[in-house]
């Protein structure tokens, strides 16, 4: 185990299809295979036990006793309400909604920012990046 493995925050992305999958995939292909991060796909038509066994298993491979956060694509989902059973505030921490900008900027931070932290500051990266682009002239700058 190395020392990644004792000091990152977990992360878990979670969707009902591929979506989850196809992000981490683009963010390996940016940053290379990050550690600490998995993705689960809860179907629907699942049962909810069924549901929340991969959520468990998801988790456990990720936690490294300095917290998990759980993504979910859309809040109020099935698969967000199987979340929220698993949600402990500081130790396990969900945030609906998630995009590749988040992603990014996650994995160049979980691994020295406390979840407590991590958590709200995600969130408004999150919201703070995504743009209507109305013109050429446009600029964005990180």
């Amino acid at each position: 185990m190395g020392l990644y493995a004792v000091t990152m925050v977990g992360i878990v992305l979670i969707s009902e299809n591929s979506e989850a999958f196809e992000m981490l995939k683009t963010v390996q292909r940016l940053l290379g295979k990050p550690k600490g991060i998995v993705a689960v796909k809860l179907k629907p038509g699942d049962t909810i036990i069924r549901m929340r066994k991969q959520l468990q298993d998801g988790i456990q491979k990720v936690s490294h006793k300095k917290g998990v956060l759980l993504l979910t694509h859309f809040y109020g989902s099935t698969q967000c309400n199987v979340c929220l059973e698993f949600v402990h505030k500081g130790v396990v921490e969900l945030v609906s909604g998630f995009n590749l900008p988040m992603l990014v900027k996650l994995l160049t931070l979980h691994k020295t920012v406390p979840l407590k932290k991590l958590v709200p500051f995600i969130a408004q990266y999150g919201r703070t990046h995504i743009y209507h682009v109305q013109s050429k002239k446009m600029r964005v700058c990180y």
